[in-house]
């Protein structure tokens, strides 16, 4: 069966209201698929009450991923084996949204991580003027004859490490970091971002964080002060958000393997003009984040004084997420071609981190000191959702990015002719389905697709007549 290969490369037709265009229409498309009343129900308290603060479904749908993205970056010590690797739960979240659609409200949420990022500054700091007072004391003697042994220079943690920054400087603030802090890029532009990467001072920076995601070995030597920085155990969690317009300013194409690395959450808002008169006795949303801050203070805390956390699943659970992964990974196969299969494998990688993040939440509430704790169902199933609905956006997103895109030919209507023009029922195609060697969900998606094209009525439940055209 011949591919056909469609290339963006060079165009910028894609991009800016087409683009913009091509996400909300997927977006219509899926958004029933993400129930995100229920998910909010069945979140973790100390993350619900966060997203009950806002009002709109699509706030509440940007606060949902944004605060547990937040809440991993306070994880430090929360482990999880998955494909015969450590990994942990930090996540990287681009938040694509038109113009005074609702993401401003994303800078409230840095009130919730205010306080926890202010004591780490103070201490980088104490421990900056006593290395200066020593070093100083240390000169001071050294010129009167008297050799004392130098003073080590300390690492100086940040939690809330700017997006806009160089190679160079964020491999020194993920070394100072060390396994024991994790950073937090949190920029509502993505400009800010995008200019890191695009710049002459941060040509390494799509490689580093393409390393970071996996938390792989990295190292850098310098010239001067003849430096080796090695970081064993990077970890770094990122939330950046934009417009449709900006995306080909942070990924200049779909070969970019740090898109796959990016959990995406597009759409857009109604036009209608909202209320934005104050309720009498409510607080600045500001103040509202502000007050749930102590949450994550403590969980924070708890974490942190935990050496090690270690999230497992059950064997049912390892099975829906290899299932989840064969189905997503074939429809990025006919959609998007080989260059696109990274973007299911990774995002199953994100489903579990989602789960873990879900799972240690949990074991903060419960002031839990086990080490060694199961996913629970409902927590299993809101990742399996969340990170659904991020790879449709992902996937749509993928096509439209400069670069190339091998899809397979519309196997929806292979699919069509190789039906039998009477009633069928799927048990009734067994031989169809070993013949295209496709699992049954796919069948079930090609069956939908001829349906929405009028190819195909349904006469009853799981009972289909053909339609010639």
């Amino acid at each position: 069966m011949s591919n056909t290969i469609i290339s963006n490369q060079g165009g910028k037709a894609p991009f800016g209201s087409n683009l913009q265009t091509n996400i909300e229409s997927r977006h219509s498309d899926i958004a029933t698929s993400l129930n995100l009343d229920q998910i909010t129900q069945d979140l973790p308290s100390t993350l619900r009450q966060c997203i009950n603060l806002l009002d709109t479904y699509e706030e509440r749908k940007i606060a949902t991923y944004a605060v547990i993205t937040l809440a991993g970056s306070l994880m430090p010590n929360v482990e999880i084996n998955y494909d015969g690797s450590v990994n942990y739960p930090q996540l990287m979240l681009l938040i694509s949204y038109p113009p005074a659609s609702g993401k401003g409200k994303l800078n409230h949420m840095l009130e919730l991580i205010s306080s926890i990022d202010l004591e780490i500054n103070e201490q980088s700091l104490r421990e900056a003027r006593k290395y200066k007072s020593d070093y100083d004391f240390y000169k001071s003697n050294l010129k009167k004859g008297d050799r004392k042994e130098q003073p080590v220079k300390p690492n100086l943690p940040l939690y809330l490490i700017p997006g806009n920054t160089t190679s160079s400087k964020l491999m020194q603030q993920l070394a100072e970091n060390g396994e024991s802090q994790v950073g937090l890029i949190f920029e509502t532009e993505t400009d800010a971002l995008a200019n890191m990467l695009g710049s002459t001072h941060g040509i390494d920076n799509s490689m580093m964080l393409r390393k970071v995601f996996h938390h792989e070995s990295i190292s850098q030597m310098r010239k001067t002060n003849n430096e080796h920085l090695m970081v064993a155990k990077p970890k770094l969690a990122i939330i950046v958000s934009g417009t449709p317009s900006q995306i080909p300013k942070l990924f200049s194409s779909n070969s970019d393997g740090l898109f796959s690395r990016f959990m995406i959450v597009s759409g857009s808002s109604p036009i209608v003009w909202k209320d934005v008169k104050p309720s009498v006795g409510t607080l600045p949303l500001s103040l509202q984040f502000k007050g749930l801050s102590s949450n994550f203070y403590l969980m924070w805390q708890h974490h942190a004084s935990h050496k090690s956390l270690n999230i497992i699943f059950s064997e049912s659970q390892w099975k829906r997420i290899n299932d989840q992964g064969d189905y997503l990974q074939s429809i990025c196969l006919e959609e998007g071609g080989e260059n696109a299969v990274s973007i299911s494998r990774r995002h199953m990688n994100m489903m579990a981190r989602i789960a873990s993040i879900l799972t240690a939440v949990r074991h903060y509430e419960s002031r839990s000191s086990e080490i060694e704790v199961e996913c629970n169902t409902a927590d299993f199933n809101i990742a399996l959702d969340l990170s659904e609905y991020s790879f449709y956006q992902a996937l749509e997103l993928f096509k439209v990015l400069p670069g190339e895109v091998t899809k397979q030919p519309k196997r929806a209507m292979e699919f069509y002719y190789k039906l039998p023009d009477i009633v069928f029922t799927t048990y009734q195609i067994q031989d169809i389905i070993l013949e295209m060697n496709v699992q049954i969900r796919m069948i079930q998606r090609y069956i939908r697709e001829l349906i929405n094209m009028g190819y195909l009525i349904e006469i009853s439940k799981n009972r289909y007549k053909k339609i010639k055209k």
